[in-house]
């Protein structure tokens, strides 16, 4: 798929859920995730016709969420954005993206918000979302990725069944940590946002 269709993609999903994600937010934070997002999402609009290639629409994730003002998380995006942009400098045709370069992307992503975030898995962060996929991708046997209408389906409901594990964990790191058992039973909003970031790519996969 053209990156600029996947970015396309992204846009709608950010501009679609922000009252959902500002609502998520509400109990952890200013509210004002989904809000943060559709910020993004215009900038992201203004820029689409200078996406060429995967490596160019990597950058400009990475400066939107930086100029977002939108707090820790939108640094961790971008920050975790610039690392796939080097890594995806490397791909040799970077036009055309695969499960393997999403398996790439996840990696690189759970890579670094353990780094940066310092969080673990189970302690309720965007962590588990990427790790989890990750570990997810990695089963996947070649049968399956033979016949990628299904593999994309069960990739889709993959997604939702880790954000819908989540929610019965206590947080656990970040900011919801302080409340703590409060958490239990809401859903992470940097969590839900990180699937439709994974879901858009995943529409990509060919």
């Amino acid at each position: 798929m053209n990156p600029r269709a996947v970015l396309d993609g992204l846009i709608i999903r950010l501009k679609k859920n922000v009252d959902f994600l500002n609502e998520l937010d509400r109990l952890v934070g200013d509210g004002d995730h989904g809000t943060t997002l559709e910020r993004i999402a215009q900038n992201l609009s203004l820029k689409k016709e200078e996406v060429e290639n995967y490596p160019t629409l990597f950058f400009k994730l990475a400066n939107s969420f930086s100029s977002s003002g939108g707090g820790a998380a939108s640094a961790l995006f971008s920050y975790c954005f610039m690392r796939v942009y080097k890594l995806a400098k490397k791909w040799e045709n970077s036009t055309i993206f695969t499960v393997e370069r999403l398996k790439e992307i996840t990696g690189e992503f759970a890579d670094s918000i353990q780094r940066v975030g310092r969080a673990k898995v189970g302690d309720k962060t965007m962590l588990d979302i990427w790790y989890l996929f990750f570990q997810w991708l990695n089963s996947v046997n070649s049968v399956l990725l033979a016949d990628l209408p299904l593999f994309k389906k069960l990739a889709n409901n993959k997604l939702k069944n880790l954000l819908e594990d989540q929610k019965s964990l206590v947080a656990g790191a970040g900011r919801a940590s302080y409340i703590g058992e409060r958490t239990k039973g809401k859903m992470d909003p940097g969590s839900a946002s990180s699937r439709m970031i994974i879901q858009s790519f995943l529409d990509a996969v060919e």
